[in-house]
């Protein structure tokens, strides 16, 4: 029975391909096919976009003080950043890019076993994703709707500090897994240019640092994921 359903399906992909090949012989009297275009919409793509990292709580933080572990927390000012893509575009408005991105959140304070204190310093990051977009052309809309994640690696730079720089209590550093969401809107601006602004999660996971309570950070913390949340507005422009 499945040797039955594996000839007939054989047989019906067989007469599918004939008859799709028949399509394109020609015969006598028929008319030259039309020439190609010779100005179409590009499949390639450069994309620059500028980000707005909002503020608010860091990621909780685990420094190994005897007796017992000291929680920290760092808070966040508003950030910024940018990134540059190369892109293809693909049927069904699938799209695959290359992604250089740039972070850089400064803090302003850090709750430090409970007690909020008054701090200083950044958190940096510099990564390179492989990102699948969805861009779907609808009919009747002016805009294009976009949905997409990535994956790739994030470099973590930084340090948190008190106010004078006397206490480092925070520095991220290396290379670690990163992974993204995002999700916005692309509206024409002229043929083969475009406006984005989209809203984009970016996770970055099992960063490693030194931690300390005073003076220089000396202990190894626990391993943390650390989140970034972002506005970006670019332009997206077709390459010839």
């Amino acid at each position: 029975m499945r040797r039955a359903a594996i000839v007939l399906t054989g047989h019906f992909l067989l007469c599918g391909l004939v008859w799709a090949t028949a399509q394109d012989l020609r015969y006598p009297g028929d008319p030259p096919p039309p020439p190609p275009p010779l100005d179409g919409p590009s499949d390639t793509y450069i994309a620059l976009r500028g980000s707005l990292s909002f503020d608010g709580k860091g990621s909780n933080v685990s420094i190994p003080t005897t007796p017992a572990a000291t929680a920290l927390r760092p808070s966040h000012d508003v950030g910024g950043g940018g990134a540059i893509a190369l892109g293809a575009e693909l049927p069904y408005g699938i799209r695959l890019e290359t992604e250089a991105l740039y972070r850089n959140r400064p803090v302003n304070s850090v709750n430090l076993g409970g007690t909020v204190l008054p701090a200083g310093g950044n958190v940096q990051q510099a990564a390179g994703m492989f990102n699948l977009v969805w861009a779907p052309q609808l009919d009747d809309l002016p805009v294009r709707p976009m949905i997409g994640g990535g994956i790739g690696g994030a470099y973590t730079y930084g340090q948190v500090t008190d106010p004078t720089g006397a206490n480092v209590y925070l520095q991220p550093r290396g290379w670690h897994l990163a992974y993204q969401g995002m999700a916005g809107l692309e509206v024409p601006l002229m043929p083969g240019a475009s406006l984005t602004a989209a809203y984009r999660w970016l996770h970055t996971d099992n960063v490693g640092a030194r931690c300390g309570v005073a003076g220089t950070a000396t202990l190894s913390c626990k391993k943390f994921g650390l989140d970034d949340q972002s506005v970006d507005v670019g332009v997206k422009v077709d390459l010839p």
